[in-house]
């Protein structure tokens, strides 16, 4: 009989640890959670066009279109974003590229203008001073 009380209580005491431990992991769980949250909420506003904060984007409004969503798994609309905007960054980069393209070119422009303006100058000078000589000669 006391060895039966004396292992009702040992498995009373261990469902009692058991259960506490399950609230403290419980417990331990929701707190990570809130951190995750948190560290999601700072890269956000951190960065809003990071790939993270895309990525969260993109999970959430999968969560708000649950009819749509059921069709599309979560990685291929990830995968949809992600190409859109890769695709968005690759027509920025051409136009950058276009007008880096013009700069270059009145640039050229200019540079040519410059250096026939330069080449012209010396026998003008030479001009000048030839014609200004004969002036003071004639006098």
């Amino acid at each position: 009989v006391e060895k039966l009380k004396q292992q009702v209580g040992k498995r009373n005491s261990e469902q009692q640890r058991k259960a506490r431990d399950r609230s403290a992991d419980t417990k331990r769980m929701q707190d990570l959670q809130r951190q995750v949250k948190e560290l999601e909420h700072i890269l956000r506003s951190r960065n809003p066009n990071s790939l993270p904060a895309l990525i969260y984007a993109a999970a959430t409004a999968a969560d708000e279109e649950n009819a749509a969503s059921s069709r599309t798994s979560p990685p291929s609309q990830i995968n949809v974003l992600l190409e859109r905007r890769i695709q968005r960054l690759e027509s920025e980069l051409e136009s950058h590229d276009e007008e880096a393209k013009r700069t270059l070119r009145t640039m050229e422009q200019q540079f040519h203008r410059i250096k026939v303006s330069h080449t012209w100058m010396p026998t003008s000078i030479a001009y000048l001073v030839t014609f200004r000589f004969l002036l003071v000669c004639s006098i």
